[in-house]
């Protein structure tokens, strides 16, 4: 149901503008509220909606829970497409021209075939007044079973191995624990994980002065909320075997932390289901929650405008039609290691803050869409429900796509222990891997991938201070490791910006640059040396160079006055004063991190261009259209080595500059610089060695 303001969107006089090919109804109704009128709106979807929404937002908006705030909602339905308009929802606080924050939900029309296909989701929607009700635990459970018993691609694998140590729960004793080793079991039983935020409580943990006591046995009561509502949902799934991380690997023990993490693939491969604690930040606040059914249940609507023909439209929430709770900004989903264990799971119940959801590698789903959402959209780009790959060539790309995904999301999310940043994405490159993924993983890059992988950079819109990436003060990784970083970061950046369009790089690098139909490799990696703390290859890394061979250019920077983008001209000795600037468009070069920046800029130095790919307009590489390659200084601690300072993009605005043609390659694949060194006297660059056209340097 709605409100009466709200309900004022739906009727009355829509306006008809065309945009593009397109005419649209389109329609504003503007309202002033503040967060305590909205959190009592009585039974309006779209009040509460924004109110859910608003609840994630920065503290200052929650300083004064009575200020006014500015609401417009806006309709826009396509006139000739009929099936799906746009509800967007603009929100201004402080005054109408500050704090803007937008809401964007869909208007599906629900008419013929569709209703019919939409009929059984809301004739089968039974909302409790919280999601530990019967009927959403029931709804759980049959989910799990459709699942076990009709979904083939979602089986636990045979030979699975279980993890080291399990919690035994006692059906008949439910208040009642027993930490178990499991190298003593007879056979293999089921078992649930759970993922869950930490948070900064105390809890009970493994250690060497409690494992007495979990082992001979406990009551759940010493157990935290969440804790003890994933014992109460594992049984009553029918499970009788759990594994929580703090309570099955020594929190006090580095040797059995180090033995453990690389087994983590593993424990949640083999889980029945992984219970997601996705609404709490700490597991003092429970699995379940409290919910009005009025307004969980979906919200339908019907139009009675005077100036075009009406209908009824479904109002589409993202927490209604994908199981993906972060983009909800559920706590649990920022948490780093929780992308591995929602990947690497074959099933995966969440708890969110109003509905359960379900998703596993057949299905996805959720309390008002029990049969399913396939009818609207996989829920999760990392949950394939396509079918399996049935080449080693498709199951390559396949791994690879998701790899790049997964670094997408798990850079967005946040690591209690920076150190923790390969560990905590290991398991799904050990698992990416073992399914004829990219092999030779190099420190979150893979050898497979090389050069072009080299090119990645931080996301940045703006130039300033507070948005560039930061440098741990612990080593983590070689500078040409995007591990090295605490930033976003985009495969494809340096040869993204090469695209006169800017357009965003789609993940693929086998498609850069976007303007170029066929690119070359201007480096040979030679070799790739890396030393991790532990025997695990996907683990942590004390140290790593990578040793390439390819031409070099000594470069300087100058700042484009009035320039605000994070890209910075470039113009240096062998470009803007070798040859004439009108023949390079603007070499951009991405630092990545603003000290290098101040640096590169404040104090002169000897810096220098590696170029990594070139980007040819056709297919017999005459037309040069765009490079892209590192920015590099040396290290000053062993002859010819270097460390990566950001990344540079060259484009040439003639069809044949002099730049240009100099970046040819020649008939033996060699690549020429002019002379070959850029200094008075004939010097060349500080390398191990030099051919008269390449350098070989390494990179650490």
């Amino acid at each position: 149901m709605l409100c009466e303001r709200c309900q004022d969107l739906f009727r009355g006089e829509v306006t008809v503008k065309r945009r593009g090919q397109l005419d649209f109804h389109e329609k504003e109704v503007i309202f002033e509220s503040s967060l305590e009128q909205l959190s009592d709106v009585g039974n309006c979807f779209l009040c509460h909606r924004i109110y859910q929404y608003l609840l994630w937002k920065p503290d200052e908006l929650w300083e004064n829970p009575t200020q006014p705030l500015f609401i417009t909602l806006g309709l826009r339905k396509t006139v000739t497409v009929a099936h799906f308009g746009t509800l967007r929802v603009s929100i201004h606080y402080k005054d109408r021209k500050k704090g803007l924050d937008l809401l964007d939900l869909g208007l599906s029309e629900i008419q013929g075939v569709r209703i019919e296909q939409l009929k059984p989701y809301f004739d089968s929607f039974e909302a409790g007044s919280s999601t530990n009700s019967t009927w959403t635990l029931r709804l759980a459970s049959a989910w799990l079973q459709d699942c076990i018993s009709n979904h083939p691609k979602c089986k636990t694998q045979e030979g699975r191995k279980l993890p080291t140590r399990l919690l035994e729960l006692n059906s008949s004793t439910p208040n009642h624990l027993r930490l178990r080793e499991t190298a003593s079991f007879q056979h293999k039983p089921t078992y649930m994980t759970l993922s869950h935020c930490w948070g900064t409580v105390k809890l009970l943990t493994l250690t060497s002065e409690t494992v007495e006591t979990l082992s001979s046995g406990f009551p759940s009561s010493l157990l935290p909320p969440t804790f003890q509502d994933a014992v109460d949902v594992a049984l009553k799934l029918g499970i009788s075997f759990l594994w929580i991380d703090s309570l099955c690997i020594f929190q006090d023990s580095l040797q059995d932390w180090q033995r453990e993490a690389p087994l983590m693939c593993d424990v949640y491969r083999g889980s029945t289901c992984n219970i997601g604690a996705s609404a709490s930040t700490n597991s003092l606040e429970g699995l379940f929650r409290a919910r009005d059914p009025r307004l969980v249940q979906p919200c339908i609507v019907d139009t009675s405008f005077t100036n075009c023909p009406n209908y009824r439209g479904l109002i589409e929430c993202e927490h209604h039609i994908g199981s993906i709770p972060h983009a909800n900004n559920q706590p649990l989903f920022n948490r780093g290691w929780v992308l591995q264990e929602r990947l690497l799971s074959p099933r995966m119940l969440h708890f969110g803050s109003e509905y359960i959801f379900w998703e596993c590698e057949s299905h996805s789903a959720s309390e008002i869409y029990p049969r399913g959402l396939e009818i609207f959209q996989d829920g999760w780009p990392l949950k394939d429900t396509t079918e399996t790959p049935s080449t080693p060539n498709q199951e390559y790309k396949r791994a690879r796509a998701v790899w790049l995904i997964a670094i997408r999301l798990y850079l967005r999310c946040a690591l209690t222990k920076p150190s923790d940043k390969l560990v905590a994405i290991s398991g799904v490159a050990r698992h990416l891997s073992s399914l004829g993924g990219p092999t030779d993983y190099l420190a979150g890059l893979w050898r497979r991938e090389l050069p072009y992988n080299l090119l990645w950079g931080q996301v940045l819109e703006t130039a300033n201070v507070d948005d560039f990436a930061t440098k741990p003060a612990q080593y983590r990784g070689p500078s040409w490791s995007w591990v090295s970083l605490d930033s976003l970061i985009n495969v494809n950046l340096a040869l993204d910006a090469s695209n006169p369009e800017g357009s965003p790089c789609d993940w693929d690098y086998q498609q850069w640059p976007s303007r170029a139909s066929n690119t070359i490799p201007m480096i040979t990696v030679m070799d790739v040396r890396i030393s991790h703390l532990t025997e695990d290859p996907y683990g942590e890394v004390t140290a790593a160079y990578l040793r390439v061979k390819g031409p070099l250019l000594r470069v300087t920077f100058t700042i484009i006055p009035g320039q605000t983008r994070c890209k910075d001209m470039i113009f240096g000795s062998s470009l803007g004063q070798r040859y004439p600037i009108k023949d390079v468009v603007v070499s951009w070069v991405h630092f990545d991190t603003w000290e290098i920046r101040r640096l590169c800029f404040t104090y002169p130095q000897e810096l220098y261009f590696l170029p990594i790919a070139a980007g040819f307009a056709d297919l017999d590489q005459k037309v040069l259209e765009n490079a892209a390659g590192l920015l590099l200084c040396t290290t000053g601690v062993a002859k010819g080595q270097y460390e990566r300072l950001g990344t540079i993009a060259l484009r040439g605005v003639d069809k044949d500059p002099q730049w240009v043609r100099d970046l040819k390659p020649d008939a033996s694949m060699g690549h020429t610089f002019g002379s070959g060194n850029d200094k008075e006297g004939g010097d060349l660059f500080e390398c191990e060695s030099f051919d008269g056209v390449e350098y070989i340097i390494s990179i650490v």
